[in-house]
């Protein structure tokens, strides 16, 4: 038999309540549903700025975005929507967001400086009897060197490389296993929203 494991449900010991980490109330709230939405909305704008070499322009990226992603639900949050995606290409666009854990703040010069860029990877390997299966977000080669970057947008950045460190590893391991070359670092690009 074989247990079947994310990434992202592998803990790590934090000295920070995990509760700071998650969207606030109830887990069958509206709050919660328009944070996952809202961090899938920014996953998907920073995957169609670094695919497309940023040659798409903001309006058409957002657009879509929004046509893709909007639902019926939350039609009253259309322009909290837009107005985030609007903030977050712009700060992505202008130096990008300081970080605390090594990232380059500015991302997307460097992504598009890169040799080879991969977004939302899946991946599946085999260890001891579990089978880890799950996306990456993105895969960079520049200088002949992997990285691994891990979009975040929870509220706090505060020990998020801590938090999410066994997921970061799990991406290790499974890029490595499929490539067999090194990965230089695999790291938490916390995006505030």
């Amino acid at each position: 038999t074989y247990s079947l494991l994310s990434p992202s449900t592998l803990k790590s010991f934090s000295k920070i309540n995990e509760d700071s980490l998650e969207p606030e109330g109830n887990k069958e709230s509206n709050d919660e549903i328009y944070s996952t939405l809202i961090g899938t909305m920014v996953h998907r704008l920073m995957e169609m700025m670094i695919m497309s070499k940023d040659k798409l322009s903001k309006e058409n990226i957002i657009d879509n975005i929004l046509s893709e992603y909007q639902t019926n639900e939350f039609i009253e949050y259309t322009y909290i929507f837009k107005t985030k995606l609007n903030n977050v290409y712009d700060v992505i666009h202008n130096g990008g967001y300081p970080q605390i854990n090594g990232a380059k703040q500015d991302i997307l010069n460097d992504l598009l400086n890169a040799s080879e860029l991969y977004s939302e990877v899946p991946f599946t390997y085999k260890e001891d009897n579990t089978i880890i299966n799950g996306i990456i977000d993105l895969i960079y080669k520049k200088d002949d060197k992997l990285h691994i970057i891990d979009w975040k947008t929870n509220k706090s950045d505060k020990d998020l490389a801590n938090h999410y460190k066994e997921q970061l590893n799990a991406y290790i391991k499974a890029v490595q296993q499929i490539t067999n070359e090194k990965v230089e670092d695999a790291l938490i690009y916390h995006i505030k929203l």
